[in-house]
């Protein structure tokens, strides 16, 4: 299993062509020559290949660390069913195709001692000299962020 039929070789080490022998008087010994199948593993998430390899029957195949959605959880690889974490490795019998899996994220924070979530936020620009966050990184009136979870941000008036 997992191995490819390359030749067939007589005793004098010659391959048999065509799949045809011309059987002596005598016993016949010939070889098999094999090869472990070579497969194909492809990561594919939201559509894009982030990674493909080929690999040799009963190789072991690593997964790939997560990628980044914005606004989403990754939640793992899928494939056959089952859900493969980063840190997961496979034994490689066939061709694999692995699916990330999403799960829509739950950003909340604070602006201006009001609780919101999303995943973007347009700041207040009236009567506004600037904003800064609770990281002491500072934003421009008016300006479209994406909001760090458990973040507060806060604006200076004029």
């Amino acid at each position: 299993e997992g191995h490819d039929l390359m030749d067939i070789l007589m005793p004098d080490g010659t391959p048999v062509v065509d799949g045809k022998v011309t059987i002596p008087g005598y016993d016949l010994v010939l070889t098999p020559v094999w090869q472990r199948g070579m497969y194909d593993v492809v990561f594919i998430s939201e559509g894009d290949v982030l990674l493909e390899d080929t690999y040799a029957y009963g190789d072991m195949v690593s997964f790939m660390g997560a990628p980044v959605k914005v606004g989403s959880v990754f939640k793992g690889w899928s494939y056959g069913g089952i859900l493969y974490q980063p840190s997961d490795n496979m034994r490689v019998e066939s061709s694999m195709t692995f699916e990330s899996i999403w799960e829509s994220a739950s950003v909340s924070c604070t602006i201006d001692g009001v609780e919101v979530s999303g995943d973007m936020c347009t700041l207040r620009s009236e009567g506004v000299l600037y904003w800064y966050d609770s990281d002491g990184i500072r934003y421009l009136p008016g300006e479209t962020i994406r909001i760090k979870d458990g973040c507060t941000y806060t604006s200076v008036p004029i």
